[in-house]
């Protein structure tokens, strides 16, 4: 299990390591430079899950190991959010690869209107 500190009391769904499979989700932690981040896409192994559809379930990791399951799933759909995945420990991701992206600004709405891979291949929004 990783260490546990006084910030990780205050996670959205307890200590572990945070993945989304949605990339707006990502990128909203990512730090931006000259229009440039990075996210890593992880290959996770999560196992046995505990699934919330809390917001907010601090005690979920907590629950998730007394159960004897290796992550917790924040099923957020209710509150139109993307998934979450916490992995229970560090052994179970596997970053794969680095991304460079370049966001592209509506000047209108200051929303990333697009993206772009290092290569320079763009990606528009997704529809749902």
């Amino acid at each position: 299990l990783l260490p546990q500190s006084d910030a990780d009391r205050r996670k959205r769904f307890g200590r572990g390591i945070y993945f989304a499979e949605n990339l707006d989700k990502s990128l909203a932690y990512a730090d931006e430079q000259d229009g440039v981040c990075f996210v890593l896409l992880c290959r996770v192994a999560c196992g046995r899950t505990l699934v919330t559809t809390a917001l907010e379930d601090h005690t979920a990791d907590a629950r998730a190991l007394a159960e004897g399951r290796d992550s917790v799933l924040a099923d957020l759909a209710d509150f139109e959010l993307p998934r979450e995945f916490v992995a229970l420990r560090q052994e179970q991701a596997y970053p794969e690869y680095i991304v460079e992206l370049a966001r592209d600004r509506d000047a209108a709405t200051g929303s990333a209107a697009s993206l772009r891979d290092a290569g320079g291949a763009a990606e528009g929004p997704r529809q749902p």
